[in-house]
């Protein structure tokens, strides 16, 4: 998250930087040292609200990966920022992928993959109360949204299947 203080001008009844609307959710790109920022503005006005912290458990779901990198993920594994732990993996239930295989004789059926499996990870994030809902790394996180976990030897992105309360 950065704050910056924007000198803005007003067009067409609308405050703007550049070209860009000055409104939550556009992106604007700023000049900083020796390279530019691409950033989306979260708020306009007033000091920055980080929102509360709080530790949710989160499960999430990656399909058909490697045996050798399911067997990887184990419980007690953790993401720390700085020396706050922002992730700790609780559970990991791994179960062999499906696929559709055509018998000899003509018939479909479904079998087990040989070397991929689905892999069911549950996690306590800690995430942040934000005016648009809960983040983690300061993305939404919800239903169906990808997260990545960087768990020092093995680093996952998985889709997230539920947030509890």
């Amino acid at each position: 998250m950065v704050e910056a203080t924007l000198i803005a001008h007003c067009q067409q009844d609308r405050l703007r930087f550049g070209g860009t609307p000055v409104r939550r959710g556009q992106t604007v790109t700023l000049p900083v040292s020796e390279h530019t920022l691409d950033a989306r503005i979260e708020q306009v006005g007033g000091d920055i609200d980080m929102g509360e912290t709080t530790t949710r458990t989160v499960t999430l779901r990656m399909e058909a990966v490697r045996e050798d990198f399911a067997d990887a993920i184990r419980p007690g594994m953790v993401e720390c920022a700085g020396d706050t732990t922002v992730a700790r993996v609780t559970d990991v239930e791994t179960e062999p992928s499906l696929i559709i295989a055509t018998g000899e004789n003509g018939s479909v059926n479904v079998v087990d993959n040989p070397v991929n499996r689905d892999v069911t990870i549950t996690a306590e994030l800690q995430l942040r109360e934000t005016a648009s809902g809960l983040a983690f790394k300061g993305d939404q996180i919800r239903q169906g949204a990808t997260v990545a976990l960087d768990l020092g030897t093995v680093t996952v992105e998985a889709t997230v299947v539920s947030v509890g309360r």
